[in-house]
């Protein structure tokens, strides 16, 4: 049978845990939506439009995602009081997995211009979608789903960008 105080620690670590990781998402929302404005074609181009409203909502969304995590976390420390942390282990995990995640979007706009839309696009799907598990935990069933889920998806937004709104793709 668990101790009271160890009951609270584990909570405090759910907690910690989830605001580190909300915290950290909400950073990687500014990073991307960041790299948007600085890497985008600038204000008055013909695809000014859609990438400035994608990166303000990146902004709005990590405002949100922050105020979020650390109402959580004030609201959970004065619910339980004194926390015991004797035990508690980091969220390391997850910071790396976030941290690796930003890395990947980070080669994904360095890559663009050099090699193009479409394979860059299906390379950066395909890395997520490996890392992500997609198809489960047979090796070779997660391969070819994440092949032909990075195929389908890529296909898709080229298909809605050059022929629905009419925004010419980087090398395509």
């Amino acid at each position: 049978m668990s101790s009271p105080s160890n009951d609270v620690a584990a909570g405090s670590d759910a907690v910690d845990s989830t605001v580190v990781s909300d915290l950290v998402f909400a950073l990687l929302l500014f990073a991307m939506a960041s790299t948007t404005f600085i890497v985008g074609e600038g204000w008055g181009s013909k695809a000014w439009f859609f990438p400035t409203i994608i990166a303000t909502g990146m902004y709005v969304c990590g405002v949100l995602l922050g105020i979020h995590a650390l109402l959580l976390r004030r609201r959970a420390a004065a619910a339980s009081g004194p926390i015991d942390r004797s035990g508690a282990s980091p969220p390391w995990g997850r910071v790396l997995d976030a941290a690796w995640f930003i890395g990947v979007f980070f080669a994904y706009v360095a890559l663009l211009p050099i090699t193009g839309y479409i394979l860059t696009t299906s390379l950066f799907y395909l890395t997520v979608f490996v890392a992500l598990g997609l198809g489960g935990s047979s090796w070779g069933r997660r391969v070819v789903l994440s092949v032909l889920g990075a195929a389908l998806a890529t296909a898709a937004l080229v298909l809605l960008f050059e022929y629905g709104f009419g925004v010419p793709l980087p090398g395509s």
